[in-house]
C-alpha cells in the first residue's frame, strides 16, 4: 500500500493504511504540510501509527527510511534559495538537490519598478519573456498579476480555471465600494449598505 502526501494524512487514512497486513511506502515532506488546520496529521513521524504496524503485524517490524532529495522540477539556483530558506528557518540538515532541464532564473517582487513601488504599474516590470508562471500566496496577488498582464494584452490562463478565484464577488466588492450597490450581482453582498458595514459584519 503506498501512501502519498503522508504528512498531510487523514487521520481515518493513516489509521486504515497503519492496520494493512503487507508492506506500506508512506511518501511525503514534512516541509509541504499545509492543512494541520483542518485536522491533518503527519503520518510519517506519527508514533499512534508506528505502533500500530508493529502490534498490526504480530512481531518487530523493520522500517526503512529513505529520504528523497533530488527534484526533476527546479534546477540549481531555485535549490539554493530552497536551501537557504529551509536551512536558516526550519532547520533542515539535509539539501535539496534541484536537478531540473533549466537552472532556474531568480527575479525580485515582479510588483516593484527599478525605483520602487512609485512604479508599481509599469506593465510587467521585472517578469520573464512570456510563457511564465506567477505563483503567489494570496489571490489578491494572483488578481493584480493578472490585471497588470491584461493591461499589457498578455493571455492569462488560470490554474483550475477562472471561477475557482471568485472575480465576480471582487467585481460586487468594487460596485459596492463605488456605492454602486444597484449593479451588485451576489445576494448576500446586497444585503450590506455599504463595504465599511460587510467589514464591521466580517
Amino acid at each position: 500500500v503506498l501512501l502519498d502526501e503522508a504528512q498531510d494524512c487523514n487521520p481515518a487514512i493513516a489509521d486504515i493504511v497503519a492496520s494493512q497486513r503487507c508492506a506500506r511506502i508512506l511518501v511525503g515532506d514534512k516541509h509541504q504540510a499545509i492543512y494541520g488546520f483542518i485536522g491533518a496529521q503527519d503520518a510519517l513521524k506519527d508514533a499512534s501509527i508506528s505502533a500500530n504496524i508493529g502490534s498490526t503485524v504480530g512481531h518487530r517490524t523493520t522500517v526503512f527510511k529513505r529520504q528523497l532529495t533530488r527534484s526533476f522540477r527546479f534546477g540549481p539556483n531555485i535549490a539554493d534559495v530552497a536551501n537557504f530558506v529551509l536551512g536558516r528557518f526550519k532547520n533542515e540538515p539535509r539539501p535539496v538537490l534541484g536537478c531540473g532541464a533549466a537552472e532556474g532564473e531568480l527575479l525580485s517582487d515582479p510588483r516593484r519598478g527599478p525605483q520602487g513601488p512609485a512604479n508599481l504599474l509599469v506593465p510587467l516590470e521585472g517578469c520573464p519573456k512570456p510563457p511564465f508562471a506567477y505563483v503567489a500566496r494570496t489571490n489578491a496577488s494572483v488578481v493584480a498579476m493578472a490585471l497588470r498582464a491584461q493591461e499589457a494584452r498578455l493571455e492569462v490562463a488560470w490554474v483550475g480555471g477562472v471561477k475557482g478565484y471568485r472575480l465576480d464577488l471582487l467585481r460586487d466588492l468594487c460596485l459596492l465600494a463605488l456605492g454602486q450597490r444597484g449593479q451588485v450581482e451576489s445576494a448576500r453582498v446586497r444585503t450590506f449598505g455599504s463595504l465599511e458595514a460587510l467589514r464591521n459584519f466580517a
